[in-house]
């Protein structure tokens, strides 16, 4: 089995509701699929959501490369190579995991369909059968965020992510007040989005340990190691590394700078799948558990991609954040969703998952 092309097709879905964080209000899914087709008439499906002010890619740029770089490097080649795939993409590029990313999950698909097997095969099997899913609040609006985790409790969910950083730290108390209030002992974590200073981190994530928060992400700026490793020795609550953390190489360094207690680990931040894996063992090395999560309003591709990780990794300690179930539609034929606020993977070969061109036709932008 030979791929025989590459093609990308830009969505933009509406979501349920906005999501605000301190870096960015997210009003829609912004997506690039890719489709790899090979010459015996299969094809894998990847996604690369485009975040600019998370990963620093654009969707002109995200294109660019898939197109007169990925492309280019892929036709012709057996897909069950993916060590070596990725080190010709790494050779030609730097950075742009998210297009790395969203070749290796559409790597994946195909070998999983090949071999007729769901991709937690190929990654070593089960370790758990279903993961929890996250809910997450993200108002920054007390009364909203109150509603807004009643409505997380009536679908079954018990782990709940709420979204600080408002430039008014009191609003951020408030919506913690709030949020605890209704949750009584539920499951409860909290992201600044790189919303504060290490010195206004301290303090802040201080004050609102008293509200039973699990662990604390990404306090300070992306590049702010130092600062991490401050607010990580300084407070009680475990301190999580996302915007800062990729790969499996940044994940050495912070660890060595004591600047994360646990991995958030994304697909579109580590590569996909064999960068997500070579992740999972620097954090085994380490005795560090993970957290797996997603980019807000990614399709069931990318979904599903994180799902068949989470059930294989046994490093994984706490849920999976994945937000599918805030778009109001999706591309595929039956997208994959929390039930009773768990997530379990699809059994068909690959991803589990077949695109449904109408709906990629109906929310098709340039």
């Amino acid at each position: 089995m030979k791929i025989r092309d590459l093609s990308v097709m830009a969505v933009e879905i509406p979501i349920t509701q906005p999501v605000k964080m301190a870096n960015a209000t997210i009003q829609k899914a912004d997506i690039l699929l890719i489709r790899v087709d090979t010459d015996e008439s299969l094809y894998g499906l990847g996604e690369c959501a485009v975040a600019p002010y998370f990963t620093g890619e654009t969707k002109g740029g995200i294109r660019y490369a898939l197109e007169n770089l990925a492309r280019p490097i892929l036709i012709g080649q057996d897909p069950f190579r993916v060590e070596y795939l990725a080190s010709r993409l790494d050779a030609v590029l730097l950075g742009n995991h998210s297009v790395k990313g969203a070749v290796d999950i559409a790597l994946y698909d195909l070998m999983g369909k090949a071999l007729g097997v769901p991709v937690y095969q190929l990654i070593g099997g089960k370790n758990r059968e279903r993961v929890r899913a996250t809910w997450h609040v993200a108002h920054w609006d007390p009364a909203l965020d109150w509603a807004e985790a009643e409505a997380g409790m009536s679908k079954g969910f018990s782990v709940f992510k709420l979204k600080v950083g408002n430039p008014d730290f009191r609003t951020d108390v408030a919506c913690t007040r709030a949020v605890r209030e209704v949750l009584g002992d539920r499951d409860l974590r909290a992201d600044a989005n790189q919303g504060w200073n290490s010195a206004e981190a301290v303090r802040r994530i201080r004050e609102m340990e008293a509200y039973g928060i699990t662990f604390f992400e990404q306090p300070v700026k992306w590049w702010d190691m130092a600062g991490m490793a401050k607010v990580a020795a300084a407070v009680d609550v475990p301190i999580v590394a996302d915007e800062g953390l990729f790969t499996a190489q940044d994940a050495y360094h912070f660890l060595q700078a004591g600047a994360t207690e646990i991995i958030n680990m994304k697909l579109l931040k580590a590569g996909g799948i064999t960068g997500a894996l070579k992740l999972a063992h620097v954090a085994e090395a380490a005795n560090i558990p993970l957290h797996i999560s997603g980019k807000i309003a990614e399709s069931s591709v990318s979904t599903a991609a994180a799902v068949h990780l989470a059930v294989a990794l046994k490093e994984i300690a706490y849920d999976l954040s994945t937000t599918s179930h805030y778009l109001t539609d999706d591309v595929v034929t039956e997208p994959l969703l929390p039930r009773d606020g768990w997530m379990v993977p699809p059994e068909k070969p690959g991803l589990g998952l077949e695109l449904d061109e109408k709906k990629v036709q109906r929310y098709a932008v340039k």
